[in-house]
């Protein structure tokens, strides 16, 4: 029976072997097939060119194989007039198999600068004039399209000032069909993994179970110097082991707008072991349920400099449950201007702000890498600013300039189980300006809780709390060290409260103090009326929390 099985599983496995079509592209021209009638892929020169090959292609049902031997030395130039045919079936599209390719040394290029842009309105009414390199549709689920250079696909030219002055759409890959894979692609950059030629969109998915990239490194993406590197607009997609925004070495910046932006209806998405570095904002996500891990943010490739600085390494704008780390698949986020911000948006069709909520930001390196040995601080690793609810625990936060957690106008956020100005082992000084600072401008910053949090090493204060109420500090050792006779201390204070009522600094119960050690202030209160309530106040402080080798444990400054 067991050898009757195996025989029908090879019968069938020879089967769909027998029934692939295979085409070899010949030339770098792109004239159309001359007889679409018969099976011979053929121009007008007799040759077999991409464009031929993609029409013949989409006459099969079965899967089809498309090789390259294109004679000459390389790389070749495909300059297209018009877009290629869509994909309308199963094809695999392998310029991997042109002579002399290797990986980052690429020698097939779609070159779409010489296709016809479209205006806003003429996109809008028939988007197939869109400039597209590859756009897949219809049956073509389960294609491949690998080894090629994409570029030209649309075009934005600015004036000495940055001023746009002409801009039409276009895109690299599109993909509208589902369990497609994307690899070893260098799409915005030349074969050389280096020179720009940029799209507007590098890659726009709008279809589920698409894997970009892998975890081959030789198999990898380059996703650079375009205006957005990927647009997401779809679930369940897996981004993986790209380089975003950098060369094909991952040491240079080439750069582009965005990195990789999910829209409200790019949900579900994995994204891991990517390198997301050199654009100005590195991944903007406006959808939820993203998970997002052991990805380097902002570094080069060898976490030795910052490229140059992202203004936000990860942007989360009005979405909500996305996983940005996990503990053992962190991140390293590091050099940016913020390393991740999280904010509410608001919408002036419904009149109403949406609030980003229930995001968990864990395990990442923040300013460091995993044995603390870079010192790459972003101006403020973490910024949560009108959004609630989210929960930040088990990073290490090293080495901001400013901040290293700035909690704004933001409530019910708990921050728990972080080494906030030292690595884990809580021995190496890594300090940050301040370690959390809590503001509020606008509207209030309340209902925050911070529990079983390490500070150390900050150069001006541990906690600063400015106008903030009603938020909950307890079980946190505000000490030089996790060793309890090491010193690392630089800190002035180890929390500062200005203007700030009705926050519980410790609890009634011993677990639920605060340890405040080598600090030449504990706690200083400024910009308070003296009151009823003072006294009995500082009072409760000294009870709740346990300072030890503190000058003074509370100094407060009556104005």
């Amino acid at each position: 029976m067991k050898k009757m099985m195996l025989f029908f599983s090879f019968l069938f496995l020879y089967a769909n072997l027998i029934a692939q079509d295979q085409f070899t592209v010949n030339s770098s021209d792109d004239y159309p097939d001359i007889d679409l009638a018969d099976k011979v892929c053929a121009d007008k020169n007799g040759n077999c060119t991409l464009r031929a090959a993609i029409e013949n292609a989409n006459k099969y049902p079965d899967k089809t194989l498309v090789f390259f031997n294109i004679p000459g030395i390389g790389p070749h130039r495909i300059k297209l007039k018009k877009n290629l045919p869509k994909l309308t079936e199963t094809i695999i599209l392998d310029a991997t198999t042109q002579k002399d390719y290797q990986p980052g040394c690429l020698q097939i290029i779609l070159d779409g600068a010489e296709v016809r842009g479209v205006t806003r309105k003429q996109r809008i009414e028939n988007e197939d004039l869109t400039p597209t390199g590859f756009k897949l549709e219809r049956n073509s689920s389960g294609s491949i399209i690998k080894g090629f250079v994409i570029g030209g696909f649309g075009k934005k030219i600015v004036d000495p000032k940055g001023r746009i002055i002409e801009f039409s759409m276009g895109c690299g890959i599109n993909i509208n069909t589902e369990n497609n894979l994307i690899e070893s692609n260098f799409i915005g950059v030349e074969g050389d993994g280096k020179t720009r030629l940029p799209n507007i969109f590098g890659i726009y998915v709008i279809s589920e179970n698409n894997q970009i990239g892998s975890y081959n490194e030789n198999e990898r993406n380059v996703i650079s110097g375009n205006w957005a590197g990927m647009l997401i607009s779809s679930s369940k997609n897996k981004i993986i082991g790209n380089y975003i925004g950098t060369d094909w070495t991952g040491k240079k910046e080439t750069g582009q707008i965005t990195g990789l932006d999910f829209s409200p209806n790019g949900n579900n998405n994995f994204i891991s072991s990517n390198l997301i570095s050199a654009n100005e904002y590195g991944v903007e996500i406006r959808s939820s349920n993203i998970t997002f891990i052991n990805n380097i943010v902002g570094p080069d490739v060898n976490k030795n400099i910052s490229l140059p600085v992202q203004k936000k390494g990860i942007f989360i704008r009005a979405s909500k449950e996305n996983i940005i780390g996990l503990p053992g698949q962190g991140n390293i986020i590091a050099g940016n201007e913020t390393g991740v911000y999280v904010a509410d948006r608001f919408n002036p069709k419904i009149n109403f702000r949406i609030f980003s909520k229930n995001n968990r930001i864990s395990g990442n390196f923040f300013g460091t890498d995993v044995e603390g040995k870079l010192d790459l601080g972003n101006g403020i690793a973490i910024h949560c600013v009108g959004s609630y609810s989210n929960i930040i625990e088990e990073n290490i936060i090293a080495n901001s300039d400013d901040t290293g957690i700035l909690l704004e106008s933001t409530q019910l956020n708990i921050v728990r189980y972080n080494f906030i100005g030292t690595d884990c082992s809580g021995n190496i000084n890594l300090s940050n300006g301040v370690g959390i600072k809590m503001i509020a401008e606008d509207t209030i910053c309340a209902y925050n809780t911070i529990h079983d949090n390490l500070f150390s090493g900050n150069t001006i204060a541990g906690i600063e709390i400015k106008n903030a109420d009603f938020n909950c500090f307890y079980d946190n050792k505000f000490m030089s060290s996790s060793k309890p006779k090491a010193s690392l201390s630089s800190s002035k204070y180890a929390i500062s409260l200005e203007n700030a009522n009705e926050n519980l600094i410790g609890g009634a119960t011993p677990d639920k103090k605060n340890i405040i050690k080598n600090y030449p202030v504990g706690i200083k209160i400024i910009n308070t009326k003296p009151s009823d309530s003072l006294i009995p106040l500082i009072s409760a402080l000294k009870q709740n929390n346990k300072f030890s080798a503190c000058e003074q444990s509370v100094l407060t400054t009556f104005k």
